[in-house]
Parts: C-alpha cells; structure tokens; sequence
C-alpha cells in the first residue's frame, strides 16, 4: 500500500489531502479538515492517523472483494503527489462545489 499525503496549516485552519493506493492500484482519497486551532507537528500527526484509519478500511475492502468471483474496477488516471496536494488545496476552499463530490472528515 502507498500512501500520498500533502497537509496544509493557515489562519482560517488546517487539514490534509490523502490518498492510498492498494497494491492492485486502486485509489481512496480523502481530504480532512481540522476545525480546531493546529501547530504544524499536529496537522502532520493527524493526518497520519487519519491515513492510517483509511488504510484499514481499505484493507477491509479488499477482504470484501475476494468473496467475489469477477468484478471490474474502472480507474482515472491519477497525478502522483499532485492529486494529493489538490486534495489539501481543494479542503483549504470550503465553499467549492467540489467539496461535495469529495468526502471530507472534520476533526473537532
């Protein structure tokens, strides 16, 4: 499993692009958005445990998966880092439209 992650810390809040990528290269992504006051070292902490929740429940995911005898799993090309770092910047934008085709945890 490879995991990309980009966090951003400002003024308004902080939070974190991330996006894991299974061994078969399957993608989950997420952007998470701290509604609480967070030093650099906090922003980083949190995104690693919001990274590795992820991870379990793509773990699960595949376990799921392997009670099927065929499925089909239809992928976009992905921007390495990059899309993890859109990720961030997208959740640093609260009022895009975006933000509602993406999943986005709040940590209070």
């Amino acid at each position: 499993m490879k995991l990309n992650a980009d966090r951003f810390l400002s003024e308004a809040g902080a939070g974190a692009g991330i996006l894991l990528i299974s061994s078969d290269g399957y993608n989950l992504n997420c952007t998470l958005y701290l509604e609480f006051k967070a030093s650099n070292n906090l922003a980083k902490y949190e995104t690693l445990l919001e990274s590795l929740r992820l991870s379990q429940e793509m773990k699960k995911a595949e376990d799921l998966l392997s009670h099927f005898e065929e499925f089909e799993l239809l992928q976009i090309l992905r921007i390495e880092n990059g899309y993890a770092n859109a990720l961030s910047n997208l959740t640093s934008n609260r009022d895009s439209d975006l933000m509602k085709a993406i999943p986005v945890e709040k940590l209070s």
